[in-house]
């Protein structure tokens, strides 16, 4: 009572727009010369700028019709918050960034600003990151997990020390706070932001880590469905005493440039100076990918054309997911030779190999192409001399010899074409 908090859109003396919270109070203070009370109203703006960037994005300045929907949404979100919280217990920050959180979560799975790719992650932990910053506790949680570092990489002191100090040659990690909603990611180590590219670097922080799974919803839940869910389950669930505070995972994963990777990751608890995080460190798998799964574009293509990766690869991935949790007590380069030699088993099955020979098929959109096109036909025509000329049949048009075609502009230069004498 006496009070209110309301949502602004102010300007600094720059120039330069900025959210601001408006907290208004009913006050009384003594007269002139100690006379009676005076009414007035005490007004304090706190400006918004960690969650700026966000709002930014969600909120551009030009007005639109969604502008305005999503404004009424926001401000309707952030008076219910203010409401049901005590100034006395928690400050107009907190508040705020509590507020905008649900209302990203809420209504913002039609921006796009909230999306990597077409993979929902919003940047709901800036006031994580904030936080994160602020107690600067990176050395203290790698010298708190130093010893099982060592034991889960078989690494030494020296890889821990260039960790601790976030330089060339440390291990590839990111911190996920706990204590907020989706888990945001406040730390990216340098090497990890050189695994997963220049996305990880610019955009990775105050987002779930799911961002970096493959761009294709429905394939990355094909894939990783119920990997996620156990992480997932793993980050929410405070460790008991006695029980297991770490957890090897194995995900698809994807680069900033759209390759997909195995990648497999050590998750562990952490909690300095009261507050929980989860560590996760980050291990590219050495082998090379199906043609089926080596990017979104080639993945889509075998789905929608021939159902294949369910197929193919159903029964792989859920032996794949039984290993890892059977051998999860092991090193971490234990559990990916497991997983490794699991994998080039199965695809020395598939179509990918040729015998000793890994051949995947990745020209599948060329292949398409070049049929819609009804190129052959240009092509026998353009090389038709040179053919008779070489195997001396004058009468040559197509037919009989032993020829195939390929498409240099297409990945690993596929055959679109291949003659009835070849297969033969």
């Amino acid at each position: 009572e006496g009070q209110l908090m309301s949502f602004l859109l102010s300007e600094e003396a720059s120039g330069e727009p900025v959210w601001q919270i408006l907290y208004l109070k009913h006050i009384k203070a003594p007269g002139p010369n100690n006379s009676a009370e005076q009414p007035y109203i005490f007004g304090l703006n706190v400006h918004l700028y960690v969650q700026t960037p966000v709002l930014k994005e969600l909120l551009p300045w030009e007005w639109s019709d969604q502008s305005s929907t999503i404004i009424k949404a926001l401000r309707h979100t952030f008076h219910d918050k203010a409401s049901r919280t005590s100034l006395s217990l928690e400050p107009i920050e907190k508040i705020a960034d509590d507020a905008i959180t649900e209302w990203i979560l809420e209504y913002g799975r039609d921006c796009k600003a909230c999306h990597i790719g077409r993979n929902f992650a919003p940047r709901v932990g800036l006031a994580a990151v904030r936080a994160f910053d602020h107690a600067a506790p990176w050395p203290a949680i790698v010298a708190s997990a130093a010893p099982e570092l060592k034991k889960a990489f078989e690494v030494g002191d020296d890889v821990i020390r260039a960790t601790a100090a976030n330089e060339a040659g440390g291990l590839a990690c990111v911190v996920m706070d706990v204590s907020f909603h989706e888990f945001p990611v406040v730390f990216i180590s340098e090497s990890c932001k050189a695994l997963f590219g220049r996305r990880m670097a610019v955009t990775g922080l105050a987002r779930n880590f799911r961002f970096v799974q493959p761009d294709c919803p429905r394939l990355d839940s094909l894939i990783n469905g119920e990997e996620t869910k156990r992480i997932a389950d793993f980050c929410e669930k405070r460790p008991k005493a006695g029980s297991p505070d770490s957890l090897v995972a194995f995900l698809l994963c994807e680069r900033s440039c759209g390759e997909w990777f195995w990648n497999t990751i050590f998750f562990k608890h952490a909690s300095i100076n009261g507050r929980r995080y989860v560590v996760g460190v980050n291990t590219k798998l050495d082998i090379r990918m199906p043609g089926i799964l080596l990017c979104r574009q080639q993945a889509e293509w075998y789905e929608d054309e021939m159902g294949r990766i369910a197929d193919d690869w159903g029964s792989c991935i859920t032996r794949l997911r039984e290993l890892v949790r059977e051998h999860g007590s092991e090193s971490v380069p234990a559990v990916a030779t497991v997983a490794k030699n699991h994998l080039m088993g199965h695809m020395k099955t598939c179509e990918d190999c040729e015998g000793d020979h890994f051949v995947p098929k990745i020209g599948m959109k060329e292949v398409r192409r070049f049929k819609d096109q009804f190129r052959l036909q240009e092509i026998v025509a353009s090389v038709k001399e040179s053919v008779r000329r070489i195997t001396e049949t004058p009468q040559w048009e197509g037919q009989d010899l032993a020829f195939v075609v390929s498409d240099p502009s297409g990945p690993d230069c596929p055959l679109v074409h291949m003659s009835r004498g070849f297969e033969e």
